[in-house]
C-alpha cells in the first residue's frame, strides 16, 4: 500500500495477478487479473495491493506529443473512454498475449545501454493503438467533433476551475452557446457543464 500521490504522467498498467484496490481520485476500483489500466495525469492515486504482478508504462506529454495530429487522433478515444466510461479494459486471451509481448519489448528496449527514443515511441504508439482497438466498440462517438469537444472542455475546466466557475465561460472558450455545450455533455456523459465544474471543485476539496 502506498500513500496517495498525484500523478504527473500517464500510466498504462498491465496487471496479471494481484489483490486489493486502486483508488483514482477517491473512486475505488477492485483489482482484477489480466486487466489493463490507463491513468491520465493530474489524478490522485492510492494503491492498496498485495501479490501484484505485471508491468507498467509511464510517459508524459513531452514524450508523446499530443500537438501532433497523428498522436492526438490515436489518443482521443482513449481519453474519452477514460473520462466518460472506465479507466481500464479487460483484454481477451489473444489480446493479452499481444500486450504482454509489447510491454516486454518496451522494457527490453528501455534497459538497453543504447536505448532508442524513436524505438520506444514507436512501441508506445503500437500499444496505444491496440488499447484503442481493445476498447469495446459501442462506446465510440460517431462524431469525432463531439468527442473532441468533451476532451477540450475537461482540459479547460482543469486549467481554469479555480477562477472560473461560470459555465458560460467554458462555452464561450469553445465558441459554442451554453445550450449547445450542455446538449453535448448531457448526451455524451449525462452531466451539464455546471455539474462538471462542481465535480471538479468537490474533488479538489477532497484532495486537500
Amino acid at each position: 500500500s502506498l500513500k496517495p500521490k498525484r500523478t504527473e504522467e500517464y500510466f498504462l498498467l498491465l496487471i496479471e495477478k494481484g489483490k486489493g484496490t486502486i483508488d483514482v481520485d477517491f473512486f475505488s476500483h477492485q483489482i482484477k487479473e489480466n486487466i489493463i489500466w490507463f491513468i491520465t495525469d493530474g489524478r490522485v492515486v492510492n494503491t492498496k495491493v498485495s501479490g501484484c504482478q505485471g508491468m507498467v508504462i509511464r510517459f508524459n506529454d513531452s514524450f508523446f506529443d499530443l500537438n501532433r495530429s497523428e498522436n492526438r487522433s490515436t489518443f482521443i478515444n482513449i481519453l474519452h473512454h477514460y473520462f466518460c466510461h472506465s479507466p481500464f479494459f479487460e483484454p481477451n486471451s489473444e489480446e493479452l498475449s499481444h500486450f504482454l509481448r509489447l510491454f516486454t519489448d518496451i522494457r527490453q528496449e528501455y534497459n538497453r545501454e543504447n536505448a532508442s527514443t524513436t524505438v520506444l515511441l514507436s512501441y508506445l504508439k503500437v500499444v496505444l493503438v491496440n488499447y484503442q482497438r481493445g476498447i469495446k466498440p459501442g462506446f465510440y462517438s460517431k462524431n469525432n467533433d463531439i468527442v473532441d469537444t468533451i476532451i477540450v472542455l475537461r482540459s479547460n475546466i482543469e486549467q481554469h476551475y479555480i477562477k472560473q466557475k461560470n459555465a458560460g465561460y467554458y462555452a464561450e472558450k469553445q465558441n459554442l452557446s451554453l445550450k449547445r455545450l450542455n446538449e453535448i455533455t448531457t448526451t455524451s456523459i449525462g452531466k451539464t457543464v455546471t455539474q462538471l465544474i462542481h465535480e471538479r471543485l468537490i474533488l479538489e476539496a477532497k484532495r486537500r
